[in-house]
């Protein structure tokens, strides 16, 4: 008898060591149901998928803001758009004039529309990597903008390898520096820039342990190995954000995560679409952590 109920016993522990096992392995996937607090080891990075309202600035601005609330609530702790996210890539729209389409552009810091940005940037205490078109004067330029989490600007990448049609209305801008935060040095690329090894090589020689590619156009599986092979060759990690995909290749070229959610990148304003978050743990090497 005695013999047993230690029998009984010794199964009901393994039941539980079971249990407990199974319960850490499920807390481990990359999904929204859950907060990860951020470790030295570890940082949770968030795509922000939005389609476009094009020509929109209030509608997009409006539910990317609500967006990057709940990132940061449930853990984000750098949160990046999609490519021209506020303005809604407006060069597509019909019609549009140079006049319209400089006014759809933002001045940074001075818009009020990235002054939200910085405002809830600091409100989320998270890194925050914006799309947008930037006015400078009489020059617009296709730029990703990083903003610390006390929503100041810890800087700005402007698009230097320009897609087709895209030389018409923006200016190139020059070189791909990267920036130190607590988490690394983090670089940005936009769109059709993933199809340049000089981008990968630029940033990673000056000091990217991090980049965010922020895109528009394309997607998908012919756009997925670029990303790999440019994370391959710079043995550096992408996080890739598109308003329908998510995409985290690891330094070795290996997917590590990928959502792609449809394809059709237009919103319109009476689909009240609210887009959705996307997220992954990711490592974060010893030797980058920024200088103090």
């Amino acid at each position: 008898m005695l013999k047993s109920k230690r029998h009984e016993a010794h199964l009901l522990w393994a039941i539980i060591a079971l249990t407990i096992t199974f319960t850490l392995w499920g807390c481990s996937e990359n999904s929204d149901e859950h907060q990860t607090i951020t470790s030295n080891e570890h940082v949770r990075v968030a795509g922000i998928i939005l389609r476009w309202f094009p020509g929109h600035r209030e509608a997009n601005i409006s539910r990317a803001e609500k967006l990057i609330r709940k990132a940061a609530h449930k853990g984000a702790r750098i949160i990046c758009t999609p490519e021209s996210f506020l303005d809604g890539y407006s060069v597509r729209l019909p019609g549009l004039s140079r006049d319209a389409f400089r006014t759809l552009a933002e001045e940074i810091p001075s818009g009020h529309y990235f002054s939200r940005l910085q405002r809830v940037s600091d409100e989320c205490n998270a890194y925050l990597i914006a799309g947008l078109t930037e006015r400078a004067g009489d020059t617009v330029y296709n730029s990703a903008v990083l903003i610390g989490p006390d929503g100041v600007v810890l800087g700005k990448h402007r698009k230097n390898f320009l897609w087709h049609t895209e030389i018409d209305w923006y200016a190139a801008g020059e070189g791909f520096p990267a920036f130190a935060t607590e988490f690394g040095r983090i670089g940005m690329m936009i769109c059709s820039e993933r199809r340049e090894p000089e981008a990968v090589a630029q940033l990673v020689g000056n000091g990217a342990n991090i980049v965010f590619c922020l895109a528009g156009g394309g997607y998908g599986d012919e756009s997925d190995a670029m990303v790999s092979q440019r994370s391959s060759e710079g043995h550096v990690p992408i996080i890739f954000v598109h308003p329908v995909e998510f995409l985290v290749t690891g330094r070795d070229g290996r997917v590590l995560t990928r959502s792609l959610l449809g394809n059709e990148l237009d919103a319109q304003p009476c689909d009240g679409l609210a887009g959705e978050i996307r997220y992954y743990d990711l490592e974060v090497m010893p030797d980058t952590a920024a200088d103090d």
